[in-house]
Order: C-alpha cells, then structure tokens, then sequence
C-alpha cells in the first residue's frame, strides 16, 4: 500500500504518435495500491495508445517514471465529430531534431524514461493544428481547465492553443 499523497499519475493520450490529450497530475487522497486516471474525449479519427507518469516519493523527493503504452486502438469518429477535430493521420514529417534555440523536437509516444522527452513535443492543438507544446510546460499542467500554448518547431511562434483535458 502506498501511503497517503505518495503518488501521484498523468495521462496522455497519442494519436498516431502525436500528442492530443493530457490530464494533470491526480495524487492518491488515501493509501491505496493502485491509482487511475483517465482522459476523456477524442481527437478525430485515428489510432490512439496511451501513456503517461507516475510520480512517487514524498515531499521534495518525487521520482517520475514512464508508464508502459497501451495497445493501439483504432478510431473512426462519427461524422459530424471528424469533420471538427484533429486531423486523421499525424504530418509526413514526424521526425525528431534540435532546432536553431538548441531545443530538441519529436513525439513523446514510445520514451521508456522521463529524461528522454524532447523539449517541444509534437502535439495536436484544441482545432487539430499539428505544433509542438513545451515539455516544461506540460510538467506544470496543475488543473484540467485553459490551455497552454501551441509552438512552431522553432519553441518562439505561438501557432495555437492545447487544450488541457
């Protein structure tokens, strides 16, 4: 049993390698040996997996730990949902770099540690605009209201908005 406020989880939510949906991080309010956390919605039609953090420890001493992907789902989104949402399939150019700031860039989806995560990761704004999201800022996502911005590959130009989930 974990005791009270020693762990604490995050879901994201990919599609095709591409992040859509994240929740905040959710602690366990009483002992407990299993917490869940869960996000809600979709981003258009697609393959989803989901993964996310778990973070343990007590006070200033937290460990963050990757946990293991789901198996892909594949999703068709009803009609008047499809036409609204992200797009089908994520960019031809997925690849990861290091742009002209020294920030690295690519997909979250399929890292095995916390330290592996670029620095802007690939992402599917609130209108389904593919950009990238600030991994810092990702790590501060506190509640599941507003959003946070949504970079070109650069990290400097604001092209949209991620809505938190």
């Amino acid at each position: 049993m974990v005791p009270d406020f020693r762990m604490g989880v995050q879901s994201r939510l990919f599609k095709s390698g591409v992040l859509c949906k994240i929740t905040p991080l959710q602690y366990n309010p009483i002992s407990t040996s299993r917490l869940e956390n869960r996000t809600s919605g979709d981003c258009g039609s697609g393959s989803y997996d989901s993964h996310g953090f778990v973070q343990a420890g007590y006070g200033v001493n937290w460990s963050t730990y990757v946990t293991f992907p789901t198996n892909p789902l594949d999703y068709v989104a009803p009609a008047p949902l499809a036409r609204a949402t992200a797009p089908t399939t994520a960019p031809a150019d997925l690849s990861a770099g290091t742009n002209a700031d020294g920030s690295t860039y690519g997909t979250a989806a399929g890292v095995k540690e916390a330290t592996d995560i670029p620095d802007l990761v690939a992402s599917y704004g609130s209108d389904g605009t593919f950009g990238y999201v600030k991994a810092t800022d990702l790590n501060e996502v506190k509640n599941n209201s507003g959003s946070i911005p949504l970079y070109d590959r650069d990290g400097r130009t604001v092209i949209g908005a991620f809505g938190l989930n």
